[in-house]
This record gives C-alpha cells, structure tokens and sequence, in this order.
C-alpha cells in the first residue's frame, strides 16, 4: 500500500469518524451508558462532541488532500506532522480511558487498534 493511499484511507476514516461525532451524540449516550439524553450537561458534552468533530472532518478533508498537493519525498518529509496529529489522536483517548473518563469498551479498543496501524503506516512508509 503506497503512502497517497494511506493518506486517503485515513481522510475517508476521519471524514466518517467527524461525521459521527458531529451527529451521533445521542448514540453515544445510550451506548455508553450515561444515562438519558437529556439534562444540563447535554448541551456541552453535544457542543464538545460537535467541536471535535468539525476537527476530526477537517483533518479528513486534508489528509484526503495532501497527496494531491505534494508529491514523493515531500510527501514523506510531511508525514512527520501527520504521525504527531495521529499519535496526540490517539495519547489522549487512551488518558481519558485510564482516568475513567471515557469507557474501556470494545469501540474504545477499536479506535486504538486503527490508530495504532495508522501510525505504524505512516512511520514505514515515510522512511
């Protein structure tokens, strides 16, 4: 798999995952466990949830991008600034897990896992 597919893999993922987060909090609610979707703390953890979404779409459109805009070696002297996007997108979720702030649950484990490989296919493929 060649670096411009790996960026557009992940754009596709991110523009998905911003999708959900923009849209999905109500399913978050009832999935986790956090009772009714309902109450003073809907409108924030909504406008958080919202918030990170707008970014995560954004990153998506822009790793969808990049292979577009910059090409062989430059794209793998670029890549750099995506492991670090990747590796803080992928540090602070597993924080939040072992503070008991997010749940340890199978979609938290599959978050990480593609996180995990993004990273890992970025890093080999760059070098």
């Amino acid at each position: 798999m060649s670096l411009p597919v790996i960026y557009r893999i992940y754009g596709v993922l991110n523009i998905i995952m911003g999708l959900v987060l923009f849209f999905g909090t109500p399913t978050m609610y009832s999935s986790n466990g956090w009772g009714e979707f309902t109450g003073a703390v809907v409108i924030p953890v909504t406008t958080m949830a919202e918030h990170y979404g707008s970014h995560v779409f954004v990153l998506g459109i822009i790793a969808l991008m990049i292979p577009s805009w910059i090409q062989d070696e430059r794209l793998k002297n670029a890549t750099i600034t995506i492991i670090i996007v990747q590796l803080i997108l992928t540090i602070i979720p597993i924080y939040h897990a072992v503070v008991s702030y997010i749940p340890f649950n199978g979609s938290f484990i599959a978050f990480t896992i593609i996180n995990l490989f993004f990273l890992s296919f970025f890093y080999l493929k760059s070098k």
